[in-house]
């Protein structure tokens, strides 16, 4: 189907174009809001600045198209394929990406508050300064992926792999990261004030300058762990696995300790 085709179907009233051949079509600054597009082929397309709100993108190939500036605000994009894709400043608020394939996606500064990306796949992926606030991402894959300075408060991280990832000057409040995979981890200078890090794994994790006030470290594998200068005020290491933890002028004030004690 050629983009021009698409388009006058769509202005005479037409929704469905399920299965759609749009390969490389150039489709930037359009308006399909709304649009069926479920299993269309969008591989390589140009949809930057497109208004693709509340449409239905489901298990779409959207492999290295152009989706910088697009407007996904509330569209169904689970299962799809967005390996390659570009979505710099893409907004995706309250959009639907679960079991989606964002592997080496581009998503810089992407408005993602609210979204669901439960078991999705974002690894080697760049979110760096995007905003995730109240985004579900249980069970999701981010080995890797690059997320410095993005606003991830009251995130749903649970049981997801997040080995290697970098969160260097994350905003982690309230985020839940229970069981999640923290191994090598870069958090340094991260807020985590108040996140839920219980049974999560943050072996050799960097979390230099990090803020962990009240934050729930229950059983916890921090082993090797660097927190040196990090901020402990009031949180919970009960049981957690400490051993060879760097805490050198570490704030540990009032933190409960493994054994239960309280730390002066």
């Amino acid at each position: 189907m050629l983009a021009r085709e698409l388009l006058e179907r769509y202005s005479s009233g037409e929704r469905d174009f399920r299965a759609a051949n749009l390969k490389g079509a150039d489709l930037s600054g359009v308006n399909l809001s709304g649009a069926n597009l479920c299993e269309a082929n969008l591989k390589a397309a140009n949809l930057h600045s497109a208004n693709l709100s509340h449409a239905d993108l489901s298990w779409a190939d959207l492999r290295e198209a152009n989706l910088t500036d697009t407007d996904l605000t509330q569209t169904n994009l689970s299962g799809a394929k967005l390996n390659r894709a570009e979505l710099a400043e893409a907004q995706l608020k309250s959009a639907s990406l679960a079991g989606a394939d964002l592997n080496w996606a581009k998503l810089p500064e992407a408005q993602l508050q609210q979204a669901s990306l439960q078991e999705a796949n974002l690894t080697d992926a760049e979110l760096d300064g995007a905003n995730l606030s109240q985004a579900n991402l249980d069970g999701a894959n981010l080995r890797r992926t690059s997320l410095n300075h993005a606003e991830l408060q009251q995130v749903e991280l649970n049981n997801a792999n997040l080995r290697r990832v970098k969160l260097n000057q994350a905003e982690l409040s309230q985020a839940d990261l229970r069981q999640s995979d923290l191994t090598e981890a870069d958090l340094m200078a991260a807020n985590l004030q108040e996140a839920n890090l219980s049974n999560s794994n943050l072996r050799r994790a960097d979390l230099r300058e990090a803020d962990l006030k009240a934050a729930n470290l229950n059983r916890a594998n921090l082993w090797s762990a660097d927190l040196r200068e990090a901020n402990l005020l009031e949180a919970d290491l009960s049981e957690a696995y400490l051993i060879d933890a760097d805490f050198d002028d570490a704030n540990l004030h009032r933190a409960t300790m493994p054994d239960g004690s309280v730390h002066d």
